[in-house]
């Protein structure tokens, strides 16, 4: 799948998708390094040495880090005052959610809430369960673009506003979704 793919998210290293080539390539490598004798074995372990740092410096966490992907975000591992202040407010606003209620949130809050039975993207909601779903939990610089897609909770016709925070908004469903 990662080899023949046209879609980036499917063969690019920040993703897991590629990395589903990694389990059988290595047990493809001990097997081959089982057949190999004498100087071509050294050879190929040294080779294979030099690629294993060379993709390490290119694309590593370790060092230097300036092309560690998650995802579609370079990650950065440096945590300014506002970024903390950032994580804090988001924990508040999770606890506010009773752990049963269902949740529509911000793609990058979503593995915040994981653990949920019934979550989903505010980026799938529109056409789906989701758009009924008992709170979303928005970051406040989402694009206007996203509410567009939901414009009963742009509105706030079926649902109101139970905390606004200085970084995100946490609204709560007021009655049953329609049928």
């Amino acid at each position: 799948m990662a080899l023949l793919a046209s879609r980036e998210p499917l063969f690019q290293i920040g993703f897991q998708y590629p990395l589903m080539i990694l389990p059988p390539a290595f047990v493809g490598a001990i097997l081959a390094l089982e057949r190999l004798r004498g100087v071509w074995r050294t050879r190929l372990l040294t080779v294979a040495v030099l690629a294993a740092m060379v993709v390490c410096f290119r694309y590593g966490m370790i060092f230097p880090r300036h092309n560690f992907m998650g995802g579609f975000r370079q990650v950065d591992f440096e945590y300014s005052e506002m970024e903390r202040e950032r994580y804090r407010e988001l924990l508040e606003m999770i606890d506010r959610v009773p752990p049963t209620a269902s949740v529509t949130a911000s793609e990058i809050l979503v593995p915040h809430l994981a653990g949920r039975e019934r979550i989903e993207t505010i980026r799938y909601a529109a056409n789906r369960p989701g758009r009924f779903y008992d709170y979303f939990l928005v970051l406040r610089d989402l694009p206007v673009d996203r509410f567009e897609l939901l414009p009963e909770i742009a509105g706030l016709q079926t649902y109101e506003l139970v905390h606004r925070g200085k970084y995100c908004d946490l609204l709560r469903r007021r009655y049953p979704p329609p049928d």
